[in-house]
């Protein structure tokens, strides 16, 4: 590689430089690239530097869509909740309903069988809340030795479970 120099304007300005066509840009380089490259990176660096300081409602927007986030997540977090809570007490009435029957229906098979039709049966205190009744009528008609017993238990007027099963007389 050899070093070629550029035709000097002056005797003091004798530059050296490698290949042709960049004689041309460091010969008159150093007087007109500098200060235009040197105003152009300051110009980018006011663009970004202005762009940086007006930030002008960019807190408001972020504060709106954090907002709106935990509004989502919040509100589908309470759906769960409500949700878990009624399915809670669904089944828990579900749960005592069925202990009802099942104890009022043991009560009645520890009764002596009654013929039906209105065979009165004792029926047990159920909880606070709940209501039980017990009915008894024949399955086949004209046979008073298999009846049907029926216990049926409720809450609020509403018939949360219907048990029913046959009893036939043993004596």
């Amino acid at each position: 590689m050899s070093t070629i120099y550029t035709k000097p304007r002056s005797i003091e300005s004798i530059t050296p430089t490698i290949g042709g066509p960049v004689n041309t840009l460091l010969a008159y380089g150093q007087k007109w690239i500098r200060p235009r490259l040197r105003s152009l990176m300051q110009a980018a660096f006011n663009l970004f530097k202005k762009a940086a300081l007006d930030a002008r409602g960019s807190l408001l927007l972020e504060s709106m869509i954090a907002i709106t986030v935990f509004a989502v997540v919040g509100g589908a977090v309470l759906s769960g909740t409500s949700t878990s809570l009624k399915t809670g007490t669904l089944v828990e009435g579900q749960s005592i309903a069925e202990e009802i029957a099942r104890n009022q229906m043991e009560s009645v098979f520890n009764e002596s069988y009654q013929e039906p039709p209105g065979s009165p049966y004792a029926t047990m205190v159920p909880p606070a809340g709940y209501a039980v009744t017990v009915a008894a009528d024949e399955y086949l008609t004209g046979d008073v030795d298999i009846e049907m017993v029926v216990v049926t238990v409720s809450r609020d007027s509403e018939n949360l479970l219907v048990l029913e099963t046959l009893r036939t007389r043993w004596d």
